[in-house]
């Protein structure tokens, strides 16, 4: 698929549907890129919470930070098994002992795959959700009653999540494949809210695998395409992005599908802001920033809508973090000093959203935590680039205190570099001048 063409479509689409009002101004502005210009240190490097439809690491490197619980990659019975056998054994045996809503067809194999699943045995589980998956596609589509899509895709999940535990991500790679274009070939107006995010889901997933097997970029770029387009054709232009995604009875029964296989967090969880923040971090990867900034500010748009709208103090310092990615677009190419100021600008709101949020937690919250220490460190990286170089050691200062109360270690480490390198340049200069 060929980027210049596809990528106007999608970025027209978001310019003529924004969730929440109108975008900034720079939203509107194409960036300039100049190849040959130095490219700034900013860290963007922050763990996501496992609340999000997918796994930090297709957006931001989580190597030396904090450690996080959950998150896509961590299977719900490495989550059980950690309290023991005696503690989940009831409920496991609640869990595959009805199955009720799933034709008689496939309860079995059903069953039997969640049995092997809590022991672990994957190749096992692998077998028997095989075999209900091959069933689930040979049987009428009416035999699962409402939203089929979301169970034989279930189904679908389940099988792909073993097999990756198990190492297997190209197999597992193909089976999303098969799943979502089934779910393509029935017509996604047509289906119900939760199937639709199913579709979202699926194509998210399959991005980030495109990463992981280094899949051609075109093909990674179609899925993560499919994906906000579907948002913006399907989902936003029905219900606001932080409501349920259809009726009580579909998000009952949707409820049920999860909890009864044990669907990962990708799959549980409703990420509406994920595939704009993903589709616009590959355009930027490929240098596509004038693609890539449209993208980003829709997701900042949906994780701090403007009032009288609300949002979680996750979703604040997530949208925090993809403001300094904005910023760090800004100067990637070209260092200006208008080039820098509006990046400062974006760094220090993203900054005043973290210091707001934190102030008004009783609680701390890890994202927001980790966020405040990259905030102050890119902060830092710009001010010292502007020249403030004594701002500057303050700020890096300031995020490696932070950094080593949240346990950061690998950020510790370079706001500490960062400031020898200064103290170097400051005392190197009256002897060059």
């Amino acid at each position: 698929m060929n980027l210049t063409k596809l990528a106007p479509r999608v970025q027209t689409c978001i310019r003529g549907y924004t969730t929440y009002g109108r975008l900034p101004t720079i939203a509107r502005r194409p960036v300039t890129l100049i190849q040959s210009s130095p490219k700034p240190a900013l860290h963007t490097a922050l763990p996501r919470d496992s609340t999000s439809l997918y796994s930090s690491r297709r957006a931001y490197s989580t190597e030396g930070g904090p450690p996080r619980s959950g998150g896509v990659w961590s299977p719900l019975f490495t989550a059980l098994f950690a309290f023991g056998i005696a503690a989940t054994g009831y409920g496991v045996y609640e869990l595959y002992g009805t199955l009720t809503m799933w034709p008689q067809e496939v309860r079995g194999d059903l069953r039997e795959a969640l049995k092997a699943k809590y022991k672990p045995d994957y190749s096992m589980c692998a077998a028997y959700f095989q075999r209900a998956w091959e069933t689930a596609k040979s049987i009428p589509l009416e035999s699962f009653k409402s939203q089929p899509h979301l169970k034989t895709s279930g189904i679908a999940i389940c099988l792909g999540e073993v097999l990756e535990a198990d190492n297997k991500q190209s197999e597992a790679y193909d089976v999303y494949v098969d799943a979502l274009k089934r779910i393509q070939d029935a017509g996604i107006k047509d289906l119900s809210g939760p199937e639709k995010m199913r579709a979202v889901s699926l194509a998210y997933k399959l991005g980030e695998l495109c990463d992981v097997l280094e899949k051609p970029k075109e093909e990674q770029e179609k899925w993560l395409t499919f994906g906000v387009e579907t948002l913006i054709q399907n989902v936003l232009k029905v219900i606001p992005a932080t409501n349920g995604q259809g009726t009580p009875q579909e998000e009952a029964d949707s409820h049920n599908i999860i909890t009864e296989l044990g669907l990962p967090d990708w799959v549980s969880t409703v990420d509406v802001a994920a595939p704009f923040e993903a589709l616009g971090t590959f355009y930027s990867k490929a240098g596509k920033l004038d693609y890539a900034m449209p993208l980003m500010l829709q997701a900042v748009s949906i994780l701090i809508p403007p009032s009288p709208q609300e949002s979680t103090p996750e979703d604040k310092c997530r949208g925090a973090q993809l403001m300094t990615s904005i910023s760090e677009m800004i100067v990637r190419n070209k260092l200006t000093r208008e080039t820098v100021q509006q990046a400062e600008q974006w760094a220090m709101k993203g900054l005043e959203v973290v210091v707001t949020t934190r102030k008004a937690s009783k609680e701390p919250i890890g994202i927001c935590e980790v966020s405040y220490a990259v905030q102050l460190f890119n902060m830092a990286s710009l001010r010292a680039i502007g020249g403030d170089i004594n701002k500057a050691k303050d700020l890096f200062a300031r995020a490696a205190n932070q950094a080593k109360l949240i346990g950061y270690k690998s950020l510790v480490d370079t706001s500490n570099q960062a400031i020898e390198d200064l103290n170097s340049r400051t005392a190197a200069a009256p002897q060059t001048s």
